[in-house]
């Protein structure tokens, strides 16, 4: 890849100070003799702890997950704090499966709402594809999927209600400001010269199909040749 005009690359990363210390720091305890594994049990039994729900309905995404979480643990070479990164992303996703089967519970007649006729954008990565879709997204007679949206599609139980009772605003879109925030001035600042985030902007399904764990976007997260080639298997 071509250096960009800010002299940052993706062969060799720009990492803050705080990352690089962080880093250290992780390498430090793990020549200690301590390091937690990432196993797929341990992503599951991490995303019940979070949302205090176990009900996972159909069990089609145990497969791509094991497969998933084998490839990552194995040949991915986490740092530390890649490690860290890595393990949250994966119980926010099992997270929001298990928050979404809480809502339709609850809210049945969400699946009985009519939808309009949708328009879909598709086409090869680096292609133009999100431009034309920003660009879409100014009509103001369609209704984009939004980027708080995507990051977790239902209300989590306990977000739901202020304390005395009364209903809360959606703080998804405070949680999602602060992932946006966090990205951009910490963990990958050179994001910003390849792909926008606006927090209460439009965003595109990536973000929705990482749920299924079944996604090549997961090669974001490290080298993990054995997923990929099982998901090209999948055809």
């Amino acid at each position: 890849m071509q250096a960009s005009p800010n002299g940052w690359t993706f062969e060799k990363p720009y990492r803050t100070w705080g990352a690089a210390a962080l880093n250290l720091l992780g390498r430090q305890l793990r020549r200690c003799g301590w390091k937690r594994p990432l196993t797929f049990q341990g992503v599951l039994d991490s995303a019940c702890r979070l949302t205090r729900l176990s009900d996972w309905g159909e069990e089609h995404f145990h497969e791509p997950l094991q497969v998933l979480v084998q490839s990552l643990e194995e040949e991915a070479e986490l740092t530390p704090l890649g490690r860290l990164f890595v393990k949250g992303n994966l119980r926010h996703f099992a997270a929001n499966r298990l928050w979404v089967r809480q809502y339709l519970k609850e809210h049945p007649q969400a699946q009985e709402e009519p939808l309009p006729r949708p328009v879909f954008v598709v086409g090869l990565p680096r292609t133009g594809t999100t431009l034309l879709y920003n660009l879409l997204c100014q009509d103001v007679s369609r209704r984009p999927l939004r980027f708080w949206e995507a990051l977790q599609p239902a209300p989590s139980v306990r977000g739901q209600r202020s304390a005395g009772g009364g209903r809360k605003s959606d703080w998804r879109r405070t949680k999602a400001r602060l992932v946006v925030q966090a990205i951009q001035r910490w963990g990958a600042p050179q994001l910003r010269s390849v792909h926008a985030l606006d927090a209460d902007g439009p965003e595109e399904c990536t973000t929705l199909m990482l749920n299924t764990f079944v996604s090549p976007a997961f090669f974001l997260l490290g080298r993990i040749p054995s997923y990929l080639a099982w998901l090209r298997q999948r055809g």
